[in-house]
């Protein structure tokens, strides 16, 4: 009997400490479609713009390590008098993730920011991205 307990201690303490593979859940933040906000994004490097791809992540004050993670993405566009730009359109109060990649010269390069919608902010807002 006293060579069984020591077993049956050692069982529960390996047990008890396994380690869980669940990841935490993600924090639902405020953000997403079926608002009245509107952003465009333009990637710029040395303050001249590129043709390039934006994508944006709803709810998020984190970047995405994958592309496929975005939940929207637009092409660059030129309109006369702009640079190359992106645009979302009918966004909440709420955080958004922001990712470019452009092509530079030949050389992809990329730019990332994390953006606050907020209710007492401008409907229409233009954002300068660095591209890096």
């Amino acid at each position: 009997m006293k060579a069984i307990f020591p077993i049956i201690v050692s069982l529960l303490i390996v047990v008890s400490c396994k380690k869980s593979n669940e990841e935490a859940p993600m924090q639902v933040l405020p953000g997403g479609k079926g608002g009245t906000f509107n952003i465009a994004i333009f990637p710029e490097n040395n303050q001249i713009g590129y043709p390039g791809k934006v994508y944006i992540k709803y709810g998020s004050d984190k970047q995405m390590s994958n592309l496929n993670m975005y939940d929207d993405s637009s092409a660059t566009m030129t309109e006369p008098g702009f640079t190359h730009h992106a645009h979302f359109f009918y966004l909440k109060e709420g955080f958004y993730a922001i990712k470019a990649i452009c092509n530079v010269k030949g050389n992809s390069m990329t730019g990332d920011t994390i953006l606050e919608i907020k209710s007492n902010q401008s409907k229409s807002v233009d954002y300068k991205l660095n591209l890096k």
